[in-house]
């Protein structure tokens, strides 16, 4: 899923009988999670959430530390949720392929693509669809037309304004998982929620008891909204310590962002916003009394964007950080060591972290 670099933590960086092991009076272990949207901080807790319904050992808790139990009555927010990814999906594939001057093999597909356009640009548009058999025969139509399926080829190159592909689209987006979706009886599954595009906003606490510890997660929306809020946010979260506790801020990055232009300067890249972001949040005071945990997440998707021939030449954006050889090397031949492209990541923070003097020897990476 990803690597963690922190800070700060080498002398609590046991093994885990070590941990398992060692009775203290500690207090809980407070995670401040914030991050670039999209970066995949919800589908850590939703991770969370499915491994404590799968290991006795971890719970999931209420504010008292009491233990919850998820129910279904969720599920017409989750089916809403993954019908709106994969009609978003669609809105870019619209969007994508009149900008690229393609056209459709059916007329039909030409309509549906405006109606889809149109549902997704109206602020309630998608609320107001009716989804039925017909409505789900379109949506399979449209997908199968040869437009869709040659801009699907250069899936790690549909690049919008201000829109984007999540990264679990792929698990949605077959013929069979969209009639499926979309189908009156949809009973969405575990690993349905943890692939789909579910945005915190605001600020949602979540509380787990994992082996015993006490883990209490603030998760932050990634918002352009309420990240220019973090700084009060961060505060009030600073206020609830109690004696014992040990605070944490968990920034999540998403390495597959290497490569995405940013919508305004276009001169930088989505995990360059990142990298200053969390330069900015370290210039807090209360971050100076935390630990920081950074949490390089979606490496399978940056894995599978540098095994892609289309992004090659996309590798200058981390040419300030890999080796002249291992850079020529992939430029020429594709080729590429995977520890090597994951140090590269981490190096663009560490630099921040270096330049911000926010860091000390102590550094790991794993």
């Amino acid at each position: 899923m990803g690597q963690l670099c922190g800070r700060n933590e080498r002398k609590n960086n046991r093994s885990p009988d070590d941990r398992n092991g060692h009775k203290t009076n500690a207090g809980i272990s407070r995670f401040f999670m914030t991050g670039m949207g999209s970066a995949g901080k919800s589908t850590i807790i939703r991770q969370l959430q499915l491994l404590c319904q799968q290991n006795k050992d971890y719970k999931l808790c209420n504010s008292d530390w009491s233990e919850m139990t998820l129910t279904d009555i969720d599920k017409c927010v989750w089916v809403n949720t993954i019908r709106r990814n994969v009609l978003d999906c669609f809105d870019i594939f619209a969007k994508q392929i009149q900008q690229n001057n393609m056209t459709y093999s059916d007329s039909d597909n030409t309509k549906f693509a405006l109606r889809i356009e149109q549902l997704c640009d109206e602020e309630n548009g998608i609320d107001d669809i009716d989804i039925d058999e017909d409505f789900q025969k379109s949506m399979i139509k449209y997908f199968e037309d040869q437009a869709v399926k040659d801009l699907l080829k250069k899936w790690n190159k549909i690049d919008l304004p201000h829109k984007k592909l999540f990264d679990g689209a792929h698990h949605f987006l077959t013929s069979d998982k969209i009639s499926e979706v979309f189908s009156q009886n949809y009973d969405p599954t575990d690993t349905d929620k943890i692939h789909c595009r579910k945005p915190t906003m605001k600020k949602d606490k979540y509380r787990f008891i994992l082996n015993g510890t006490k883990i209490e997660i603030d998760d932050v929306g990634g918002q352009k909204s309420e990240l220019m809020r973090v700084s009060d946010y961060l505060h009030h979260w600073s206020f609830d310590t109690q004696e014992n506790d040990q605070n944490f801020i968990l920034l999540v990055v998403s390495m597959s962002d290497y490569n995405v232009p940013h919508a305004e300067y276009p001169k930088y890249t989505l995990l360059d916003e990142s990298s200053e972001y969390m330069k900015l949040l370290l210039n807090n005071g209360i971050a100076d009394k935390c630990g920081l945990l950074i949490f390089f997440n979606k490496k399978d998707r940056f894995k599978e964007k540098l095994a892609d021939e289309q992004c090659r030449d996309d590798i200058h954006y981390l040419k300030d950080y890999l080796a002249r050889e291992a850079y020529q090397d992939y430029q020429t031949s594709g080729k590429f060591n995977e520890n090597v492209m994951n140090h590269a990541i981490t190096a663009k923070f560490l630099d921040k972290l270096y330049s911000s003097q926010k860091v000390d020897k102590r550094n790991y990476c794993r």
